[in-house]
């Protein structure tokens, strides 16, 4: 007889396969090439759906420890990506001076968010809370970029410095 899975299995293999679906697009990032529209497959898209479950769990609890990081940073990046362009294109009021654009702060912060390779930033919960749902409190492009940047801008928590 097979053995279930449990729920964190099951989305950690999710996410992984997320993650796996998305490397190419990951690697651009990290390795600062300029942001190129992508259309996402259809398994892309239906894995995005299912995750949101993470993102919502994330947003309710703050607790990461139950998800593989690297795969959830991965699928981090990505919603962020989409919520942010999603925010723009709704409220275009983003200019910029010195030639920067949407693309450029988009670039910087989803950069932030990637150099966090060993643990997440102690922002994660808020950053889920505004990826789900950005206009709640934002109804300006240029603020919940800031706002992002601001979140993802910060230092992770090392666990093992903590004294009680």
């Amino acid at each position: 007889m097979e053995e279930e899975k449990s729920k964190p299995q099951i989305y950690n293999e999710k996410l992984k396969q997320y993650s796996d679906l998305v490397a190419e697009e990951i690697k651009q990032i990290e390795e600062g090439q300029k942001y190129k529209p992508k259309q996402e497959t259809q398994e892309q898209q239906q894995l995005y759906k299912d995750l949101k479950f993470v993102l919502e769990d994330l947003a309710r609890t703050g607790e990461e420890k139950t998800y593989d990081w690297i795969p959830l940073r991965n699928f981090l990046v990505i919603a962020m990506k989409n919520m942010l362009i999603e925010m723009c294109q709704t409220y275009p009021d983003v200019s910029y001076s010195n030639g920067e654009s949407f693309e450029d702060e988009l670039e910087v912060i989803l950069q932030f968010l990637i150099s966090f390779e060993t643990t997440p930033p102690f922002t994660l919960q808020r950053i889920c809370e505004l990826i789900l749902d950005p206009k709640k409190h934002y109804q300006s492009a240029k603020k919940i970029l800031f706002a992002i940047e601001k979140l993802v801008n910060v230092s992770p928590i090392e666990k093992s410095t903590l004294v009680f």
